[in-house]
């Protein structure tokens, strides 16, 4: 929920909908504005989130803590807490917790996705 001094409190975690082991914190959405919304991912170690693509927004991501592997294109990549990823519009993206700790991340994607 949005105070009246523009701090969002109390969002909860929610599994993400296709992928197991994903939980998610959506931040500022699409209600917000149309530029950009985000939100902070935690994917269970030995978990993923499944090679995907976003037609219409371009997708950035920020190690909180953990340790992973991005995939952009058809190129793993192993990341680890204060890298960013950038996963272009149209492009297959995806990630795997590959430590023995949740890999946390901050996403944002712009325009706002729904």
């Amino acid at each position: 929920m949005l105070s009246e001094n523009m701090i969002l409190t109390h969002e909860e975690f929610v599994p993400h909908p296709t992928n197991e082991g994903v939980l998610v914190r959506h931040l500022f959405t699409s209600e917000h504005n149309g530029r950009l919304n985000n939100a902070e991912i935690r994917v269970a170690p030995g978990c993923r989130i499944a090679p995907h693509v976003h037609e219409g927004a371009l997708e950035t991501m920020y190690v909180v803590s953990g340790k992973g592997e991005f995939l952009v294109g058809d190129t793993y990549q192993p990341v680890e807490a204060g890298n960013a990823m950038l996963a272009p519009q149209g492009v297959v993206h995806g990630v795997k917790a590959a430590g023995p700790e949740p890999l946390v991340m901050f996403c944002t994607f712009s325009p706002a996705t729904k």
